[in-house]
């Protein structure tokens, strides 16, 4: 959804809590023009014809009631006034939950830019972008939705990360360490920790007063980071020195290190948060850290056939917890076991790196870089139901909060796809920058 129309919703669904709450309509005249605008730009929303037509049967009725109470303001029309604003919020909340849900941005790291792609509406051309600093890769989206956290990887003294206001698209720039590589933000949407690769280190920002609070000592050449559930703690996987760092992110202080294997290039946390699998690049093995237990130097390895790219957590039924892991040397994805450590089955399939899970866990889309193909596998049978050719190398993959849409980044053709989880067919292409590289999607979650 665009950005005005967005604002203009979060507007009218700030009127009408205050309706709700206070039991009576103290201004009036402002939600009147805010209801009139809103009904103006209705046209261009990125719904579909029912749902656009259902709000604005809506929207239409709370302006009448509105008009009725302006020339009586009596308690009968206050009554109905009431309800239908109560109908009236209902609505615009879903309309922002499906909206914002199909929005995704794209770095493109060779044009210094993000693109964004509204995933329901074809043939946009050009795609908004804004403007990035030096080499974009990696991008965050804050758990409200209303940040976006860009690193910009060969940035340095200082480095950069670029934040996008996703309502305001105010950009705003923060100075960190060396050569940025990777961004996590804590739950309360008030502090983000960047990832240093150049200069060994973690930035702690808040991202109220934009002040560094801190920077922390980690291990060579830091790769990536991940956050408890609870946020109390932080892990961060170092290539060259073969270690997890983790920070008590309370006090903001190292608390371990952890060894593990050659050349570590990605880690995942379990949803529940119990423990952290590593992918260790230089070698067929992925670590397994316990998070309830921080502090052995070293952790036990679960051995592959070959070297881990990509690791996601599955739960296809209530009685099962897997980990799926796509290995670069030997064209296959593992499926491990969560509570016995062990391989339960062994997927065969050429080139596959990164994966993305549908919400209800049933199905993982699998970008395939050297075969031009994302392959389509049930968690039930672990068996691919449909290959997909795409028009270039996918190099990033990710799904809408709805489940609804797949966007696949085409690195070599610079372009990105999007395809219908529905029928598993592609509905989209749009160009966008040069190499494009990682995508992210909004939650879907509602913002007021």
């Amino acid at each position: 959804m665009e950005v005005a129309l967005t604002s203009i919703c979060k507007k009218i669904n700030r009127n009408i809590d205050a309706i709700l709450k206070a039991n009576h309509v103290s201004n009036l005249t402002t939600v009147y023009e805010i209801a009139l605008c809103l009904n103006k730009r209705m046209e261009k929303t990125l719904l579909n014809r029912f749902s656009k037509l259902s709000l604005r049967r809506k929207l239409r009725k709370f302006i009448s009631t509105l008009k009725g109470f302006r020339s009586h303001p009596n308690e009968t029309n206050l009554k109905i006034l009431l309800k239908t604003a109560k109908d009236l919020q209902k609505s615009l909340l879903d309309m922002m939950v499906a909206s914002e849900s199909n929005i995704a941005y794209i770095t493109n790291t060779l044009s210094n830019s993000v693109s964004i792609l509204d995933a329901t509406q074809p043939l946009q051309s050009p795609l908004p972008t804004f403007k990035t600093q030096q080499c974009p890769k990696s991008l965050t989206i804050s758990p409200d939705n209303l940040n976006l956290f860009i690193p910009n990887t060969n940035t340095s003294n200082p480095g950069k990360v670029t934040l996008y206001n996703t309502t305001t698209a105010k950009i705003t720039t923060f100075n960190v360490g060396n050569n940025p590589c990777a961004v996590a933000v804590s739950n309360d949407n008030n502090t983000f920790y960047t990832v240093n690769s150049g200069s060994r280190t973690v930035t702690v920002i808040t991202n109220l007063n934009q002040k560094t609070i801190k920077t922390l000592p980690v291990g060579s050449s830091p790769r990536n980071i991940a956050l408890t559930p609870d946020g109390t703690k932080a892990y961060i996987v170092n290539a060259g020195s073969r270690s997890v760092t983790v920070i008590d992110t309370t006090r903001n202080q190292v608390i371990s290190t952890i060894a593990v294997g050659n050349n570590p290039q990605a880690l995942t946390m379990s949803p529940d948060g119990t423990v952290v699998y590593v992918a260790n690049a230089g070698e067929k093995t992925v670590s397994i850290i316990h998070t309830s237990d921080d502090t052995p130097i070293t952790v036990p390895k679960l051995n592959l056939m070959g070297n881990p790219i990509n690791i996601i957590f599955v739960q296809p039924n209530e009685n099962q917890n897997l980990a799926y892991i796509t290995t670069k040397s030997s064209n296959s994805i593992a499926v491990v076991d969560v509570a016995t450590k062990t391989i339960v089955d062994t997927i065969i399939i050429n080139s596959p790196t990164i994966m993305v899970a549908t919400p209800d866990q049933t199905r993982i889309y699998v970008a395939r870089s050297t075969q031009n193909k994302v392959s389509v596998i049930s968690t039930l049978t672990n068996k691919v139901i449909k290959d997909i050719s795409v028009d270039g190398s996918p190099s990033w993959i990710t799904i809408t909060g709805n489940g609804d849409l797949v966007v696949v980044t085409l690195s070599n053709s610079n372009q990105v796809q999007v395809i219908s989880t529905s029928t598993n067919t592609i509905i989209d292409t749009q160009s966008v920058g040069k190499q494009p590289r990682y995508v992210t999607t909004m939650r879907g979650n509602p913002r007021n």
